[in-house]
């Protein structure tokens, strides 16, 4: 029987620890990776591509919840959760299994049982429209992302969405940019447009989205054009279709934007 390529993602070692000594007595388990907060679990996630993560719940950086919403190919996952009343009630609404901390080696098999014996069936959509009626729960609840992961080398970077000056699309590929530093992200500029808060981050340009709040100028070049400029000194084109709405964001009136400043 080919293993099962398997992530362990929990922000506690010990708890990490004591499942992997667990799973030794589980055939067929292969532990492929683990990850000791959200933003590095789904990094794990995306580049490795498991047929099954322990996920928990609580996680620093972004939460198991968190980490499925930014999948677009989710594998099979046992939920892991400390008591948490809202977790706890979501899973059973749902109908999806779940370990509640502390939990026996007989709960963790009857859980790898129903998750392996799934495996095959996932592509028929019973587990993931499950998942996916969580996500889309949570999405209810928190509808706007917060934060942003990158891979840096070896470390994974969290970056809350208000330190993003603006998003740009260049070549196909998108890029934040913070300061003078730009990271690439690995998600479309419309997906991000629909997943970030429109009262802070607007689209100024057919390939950029930026913060109203980190914008420090607003420059006339002559001839109608507009452009915002952030502390960096870095600054993006306002395209002709978006300046009305742009102007009515900012405040701007017509004869009195050059020097304007988002703060004012």
């Amino acid at each position: 029987m080919t293993p099962t390529r398997t992530i362990l993602a929990d922000d506690e070692q010990p708890s990490r620890e004591r499942l992997r000594l667990a799973l030794a007595g589980y055939p067929g388990i292969e532990i492929i990776a683990e990850a000791a907060n959200g933003a590095q679990a789904l990094e794990l996630i995306r580049s490795l591509r498991p047929q099954l993560v322990f996920l928990d719940i609580q996680m620093p950086l972004m939460t198991g919840l968190e980490v499925l919403r930014q999948l677009k190919a989710r594998p099979s996952v046992i939920f892991i959760t400390a008591y948490d009343e809202y977790a706890l009630r979501a899973f059973e609404v749902h109908a999806l299994d779940y370990l509640l901390k502390p939990f026996s080696k007989e709960r963790l098999y009857d859980a790898l049982d129903h998750a392996i014996g799934n495996l095959g069936r996932n592509a028929d959509g019973d587990t993931n429209a499950k998942v996916d009626r969580l996500v889309e729960d949570h999405i209810r609840r928190e509808p706007y992302i917060s934060r942003l992961s990158i891979k840096q080398g070896r470390a994974y970077r969290v970056l809350p969405v208000r330190q993003v000056d603006f998003l740009k699309a260049e070549d196909g590929l998108v890029f934040w940019v913070e300061g003078q530093d730009r990271h690439l992200v690995d998600e479309t500029l419309v997906d991000l447009e629909t997943r970030l808060d429109p009262a802070q981050f607007m689209r100024v340009h057919r390939n950029a989205l930026v913060n109203i709040d980190a914008i420090s100028r607003v420059i006339a070049l002559g001839r109608g054009r507009l452009t915002a400029e952030f502390l960096s000194g870095q600054r993006v084109d306002i395209g002709r279709s978006h300046q009305d709405a742009f102007r009515k964001a900012m405040s701007l009136h017509r004869s009195s934007f050059k020097n304007h400043r988002s703060h004012d």
